[in-house]
């Protein structure tokens, strides 16, 4: 099903400022603009708060500014960078949705443009931290395993790391710029991240970490600690995180389970009584929703998001008016080489020599680095030896970029006359970047390192490839991970067919200079074409050479139903995998061949084989579909995740080492 970025970003606004009452005293005069210095009345447009007030330097983060006298198509700025207009919203004349741009570390004002042009500012609005956590919140029994940044790459291996006044355990700084741990347990409520250097100096971050006793408030899912004779389940609308009144909530899967009823208008039900232990299956319906079961859980709490089959009303059609879907920055710069020490030019000889091979030329090819290695790259700029150099200045280059932190990679080599080939040679990278939407960012990059590392991949255990069905070829791709400033995405992508695959990657950087606190990843697959089934294994960091890729997950193939063989006592089953075992499993029921959503399950990772609960004779349900379906499966492995403490934020695939996907038609 289509979502609204607009929908999903209302999620976060809400559950940000969810029964908040409108700010009314809170207006600062050190900060809001009043815009009229002579009346002691302050001005009818201002800003009083964002929140949350802080946040990491490569943006993202989803705000909510509240304040008076907000209108439609408002621009929103951090220490005068713009956010992408097509990530701001006017929720109401007091409250306003924004993500964050990316930044430098420190403090700013936060700036609103009304269409008229009238300004307001707050000032000390927001702050760009030092450090950063992900996943920025957890239980209160401790153990999430969490990654710690330092875009300024401050990291040392005699660091020590608190959240609030404990440790992390098992912490490992994997470079100056990454750090890994666990958190231990805690009290509910923010905590701060301190990291204790060496010499007993203390950085501090406010707020990085706010531990639940419950489900994530943000993220829903299961918490709570193990069943111990009274289950809570809340039912939130997953557009807004509004609660879901008259749900019907069954625990178990028969009809005639004792667990079964309502939610109050609160979106809740409690089940007690002491025999209920250990592991459960529940379900959430309605009409008019997406049902959904939790399958093989054990866990107090779970607060199911449940999902419309119709979106909201968008009279927009998922667009603001008169604003454009993407809004693109731009460098303008100049490429330059390394002549001598301490010393540039335009000469190319020293590293690119001369003369290309017959039906090439020189060129430089510049790109920058992304948020996630699985996006399609922007085009790469590219000057050649015949273009005007700027003595003192390079070979200047003006292109279009995405807005955010990254690093400028150029790589310089041989093309072929026509593009179709090119021979890399040497290459340079300027980190640190920033740019917002719409700005000119002015900057260049140094061709100062010869390409000659080398990298070999093994990979093990890989599904084995099968002709008639698939997965039909190994692939796999390389990246350069320079932490805050996001992946270095080249078009090293091999294939083969091969029984034990390997790959070898000649002429790649080496982790030196600008990328000395840099690492390589990599994504592996067996894959069919982008079809179905495949299998993917994802390594963000890696310094093994060779590196020993054995995290691939079985394909779950679907043994009943299929096509041939029909429902047989609503029991699904699907092939289970054979040496890595997965975190949960996400099963999607839809109509065929129209694709509509019936029926969503997130199954424990050990389980293959489940029961889809009897709704029958339950009133103000969906009832079964008639005609074809499809069912999807879809393994998933989260390194360090309890199923009983999954959220809906571990959906997201930054989370995720493997996964593998199967499916197949079949009818009741």
């Amino acid at each position: 099903m289509k979502r609204h970025w607009w929908s999903l970003f209302l999620i976060v606004g809400l559950v940000l400022g969810c029964d908040r009452p409108d700010p009314v005293d809170g207006y600062d005069p050190d900060g809001a603009v009043n815009n009229h210095p002579d009346s002691d009345i302050p001005d009818p447009f201002r800003v009083t708060l964002v929140e949350p007030g802080h946040g990491p330097v490569e943006g993202g983060t989803d705000v909510t500014i509240r304040g008076f006298g907000f209108t439609e198509n408002m621009r929103v700025a951090f220490g005068g960078r713009f956010s992408d207009p097509t990530q701001v919203i006017t929720v109401s004349p007091t409250r306003l949705l924004a993500r964050v741009p990316a930044g430098e570390i420190g403090t700013v004002e936060v700036k609103l443009i009304e269409n008229s042009g009238k300004e307001a500012y707050l000032g000390n609005a927001f702050t760009y931290d030092r450090f950063s956590i992900d996943p920025p919140s957890g239980s209160v029994t401790g153990g999430t395993f969490v990654r710690i940044s330092s875009p300024a790459g401050e990291l040392e291996d005699t660091d020590r790391f608190f959240l609030g006044e404990q440790e992390l355990s098992d912490v490992h700084v994997v470079t100056a710029s990454t750090a890994t741990g666990r958190t231990p347990p805690s009290q509910p409520g923010s905590v701060a991240l301190r990291v204790e250097k060496i010499d007993a100096q203390n950085l501090l971050v406010a707020d990085a970490f706010a531990y639940y006793d419950t489900t994530d408030p943000a993220y829903g899912g299961l918490g709570g600690g193990p069943l111990d004779g009274a289950l809570t389940v809340t039912v939130l609308n997953t557009y807004g995180r509004v609660p879901v009144a008259d749900a019907f909530v069954l625990l178990g899967t028969g009809a005639f389970s004792p667990y079964s009823g309502r939610t109050d208008e609160n979106g809740q039900i409690t089940f007690s009584d002491p025999a209920l232990r250990g592991r459960q299956v529940l379900t959430v319906a309605k009409e008019e929703f997406i049902s959904t079961s939790v399958v093989g859980f054990d866990a107090k709490n779970a607060t199911i998001f449940l999902e419309p089959v119709i979106p909201p009303s968008d009279p927009n059609n998922g667009q603001i008016p008169s604003t454009p879907k993407t809004v693109y920055a731009q460098v303008a710069g100049a490429v330059d080489f390394k002549d001598a020490e301490f010393e540039y030019s335009c000469n190319w000889n020293r590293q690119v020599p001369s003369p290309a091979p017959a039906g090439y030329r020189r060129a430089v090819r510049v790109f920058q680095t992304l948020r996630s290695w699985n996006i399609a790259a922007p085009a790469s700029y590219t000057v050649y030896d015949t273009d005007t150099c700027v003595d003192g200045f390079g070979i200047p280059m003006l292109f279009a970029v995405w807005p955010g932190a990254f690093a400028l990679v150029a790589i310089a080599g041989y093309e072929k006359d026509d593009r179709s080939d090119f021979i890399p040679v040497a290459y340079g990278v300027t980190r640190r970047l920033v740019v917002g939407p719409a700005e000119t960012l002015n900057t260049k990059v140094v061709i100062e390192y010869q390409l000659g590392n080398r990298q070999n991949v093994s990979l093990v255990n890989a599904p084995p490839l099968v002709p008639e069905t698939g997965p039909s070829q190994y692939r796999c791709r390389l990246f350069v991970n320079i932490g805050a400033d996001g992946y270095v995405v080249l078009n090293d992508t091999v294939q083969t067919t091969d029984a034990t695959p390997q790959f070898t990657y000649e002429k790649q950087m080496f982790m030196v200079g600008p990328l000395a606190d840099a690492q390589f990843a990599l994504m592996a697959d067996a894959h069919n074409y982008g079809q179905y089934p495949f299998s993917q294994v994802f390594l963000t960091r890696f310094e093994d050479n060779p590196v020993i890729v054995d995290q691939f997950l079985g394909i779950p193939r679907p043994l009943a139903p299929t096509s041939t063989e029909p429902v047989l006592n609503d029991r699904f089953s699907f092939t289970p995998s054979p040496v890595t075992q997965p975190t949960f499993h996400i099963v999607k029921i839809n109509t065929f061949p129209k694709g509509d959503a019936w029926w969503r399950l997130y199954v424990n990772g050990p389980i293959s084989t489940f029961v889809l609960p009897d709704l029958t004779g339950f009133t103000g349900v969906p009832g079964k579909p008639a005609g074809w379906l499809y069912w999807h499966v879809q393994s998933v492995l989260v390194p360090d995740l309890s199923f009983d403490d999954f959220t809906y934020r571990y959906l997201g695939e930054k989370y995720w080492t493997s996964t593998a996907a199967d499916g197949s038609l079949f009818t009741f």
